[in-house]
C-alpha cells in the first residue's frame, strides 16, 4: 500500500454542468455510475506512464482511491499510473521513444497493457 487518498465526490450532474469545463477535469477519476472523484493527498500527483509502477482502485462507496505498487520500486524512482489510451496531452515519453526509433506502435514487445483483450 502506497497511499489511500480521501476524495471529494462530484455528482454526475455537477460534473456535466460545471467541472468538465474547468482545469479540474484533468484530475478527476471515473466512478461506474457517472460520478467523479477528486483525489486529495498525493492522489492527484501521479504522472502517466504506459508501463506504470503504481496501480489504483476506486472505491466510490467509501470515496477513496487506494494506490499500491505493481512492480518493485527503487528508491528515487518516479511513481506513475496509467491514465488510459485517450490522453488529452502529448506523451513526452512516447515522443522520446519515437525520436530514438523505439516507437511502441512498431514494437512487437509484449507489454502489460497490450496483453489484455478489451472488447
Amino acid at each position: 500500500l502506497l497511499h489511500m487518498a480521501p476524495c471529494i465526490k462530484v455528482p454526475k450532474e455537477e460534473y456535466e454542468k460545471h467541472c468538465r469545463h474547468t482545469v479540474f477535469e484533468h484530475f478527476l477519476f471515473n466512478c461506474s455510475n457517472g460520478d467523479m472523484l477528486l483525489a486529495l493527498g498525493i492522489g492527484s500527483l501521479f504522472n502517466h506512464n504506459d508501463m506504470p509502477n503504481v496501480d489504483y482502485r476506486v472505491d466510490s462507496a467509501k470515496e477513496i482511491i487506494t494506490y499500491t505498487s505493481c512492480t518493485d520500486i527503487q528508491s528515487g524512482e518516479e511513481l506513475n499510473i496509467y491514465y488510459g489510451s485517450k490522453l488529452w496531452f502529448n506523451d513526452v515519453n512516447k515522443e522520446a521513444d519515437e525520436i530514438d526509433g523505439n516507437s511502441s506502435e512498431d514494437s512487437s514487445e509484449e507489454t502489460f497493457f497490450n496483453s489484455f483483450n478489451v472488447t
